[in-house]
């Protein structure tokens, strides 16, 4: 199940990645040379599940589980994070019964 769920997140996360062009910004920006795409992905949809637009930022920045992406999200700068989340919200919510099933 969890191979499955993988190869889920990686086939959506193709969009997505393309999306973050649009913002001048890499997948890679985002995420630690150490870590996999679908922690990435994990720690965004953790945040996006919430009511995010109603959340300052430094406490959108806090609530990034995972200290190593929390620093890289934090340095892209208010705008660019809110717009993240808005493509996470698209790709990997809305977008994505699958995933939601698999968790």
């Amino acid at each position: 199940l969890e191979v499955t769920k993988n190869l889920v997140i990686e086939e959506m996360a193709a969009p997505f990645r393309k999306s973050l062009g649009l913002l001048k910004i890499t997948i890679f920006d985002l995420l630690p040379p150490n870590l996999k795409v679908d922690t990435l992905i994990m720690c965004l949809r953790s945040i996006a599940r919430l009511p995010w637009r109603d959340l300052p930022y430094d406490v959108l920045t806090d609530l990034v589980a995972e200290p190593a992406i929390r620093k890289r999200v934090a340095a892209l700068g208010e705008s660019k994070v809110r717009s993240v989340l808005k493509r996470t919200e698209k790709y990997f919510l809305s977008r994505s019964p699958m995933v939601m099933t698999l968790d």
